[in-house]
Order: C-alpha cells, then structure tokens, then sequence
C-alpha cells in the first residue's frame, strides 16, 4: 500500500480544453482513494472546478509554474479561490518559463516571478505568497 511508506507522490496530469477525464485509463485511478496520502499535482493548469475535482483525491498540493503568468492560459483566475495553503511554486525546468523571461530556460531564479503573479491574483503580498508556499513544501516533503 502506497500510504503505509508515507512519500509523496507527485502527478502530472495533461490537461486538454481545461479538462481531465479521471477514469479507469488514467493513473491517478490506480489508486484507491484512501491509498494517496499526499503529493503534488504538478504543473498545475486546470481550472477550479478541476481543482475541486482533484482535490477529493486525498491530501494533495497543486504545482504553480510560469504558465500563471501567461495572459491566455487562464492559470491566474483559476487559483484566485484556491486555497493559498495548497499551493506550490514550481519551475518545471528547464521549461515553461514565466513571464517575462518566458522563451529562456527556466530555473529557480524565475520563482519570484510566480509568486508576484499569485501575490496579485489574490491581494497578497509577495512575502505572504513566498512564506506560505515555503511552509507547504516543508509540510508536504516532512521538513
């Protein structure tokens, strides 16, 4: 049993029209339910109602990357009502890159930059954004 080792298990999910289809052919259904005790959905890019979706699957923090930042993808009014204690930053590098260094290779460094983005989607301060996240990666990865 996957939650007896206590790990978290990190999911990427490919998101088609702002939708995932959780069925028997996705790997997130090879798990029971109670079988997840934690993990990361990484690279988050659905939408709230996929968030609300998802989150039934057990203790799960959602990956925010450069993606946010984009004008067109939608990722910042999706996680306008997510909590902000499920949040994550991520670079996913070396790729998707935010803007405005969008076009270069990710790293790190660009993790302001996601921050800033969910900062001012949610009327926080940057520091606020920056504590909270560190907060649930320590929680998440037991540190």
């Amino acid at each position: 049993m996957l939650s007896s080792v206590n790990i978290p298990v990190i999911l990427f999910l490919v998101v088609w029209g702002r939708f995932v289809t959780i069925d028997r052919r996705s790997p997130i259904s090879l798990f029971k339910r109670d079988d997840l005790p934690c993990g990361v959905f990484h690279a988050f890019s659905g939408s709230y109602q996929m968030y609300e979706r998802l989150s039934k699957y057990g203790n799960f923090m959602f990956g925010i990357g450069g993606v946010v930042t984009y004008k067109k993808a939608g990722v910042a009014e999706s996680i306008v009502n997510i909590p902000l204690d499920k949040l994550l930053l991520e670079t996913d590098s070396p790729y998707l890159t935010p803007v405005p260094n969008r076009g270069k290779r990710n790293d790190s460094s660009n993790l302001v930059y996601i921050a800033e983005k969910i900062a001012q989607v949610k009327g926080l301060s940057v520091e606020e954004v920056a504590e909270a996240t560190f907060e649930n990666a320590c929680k998440l990865f037991g540190f």
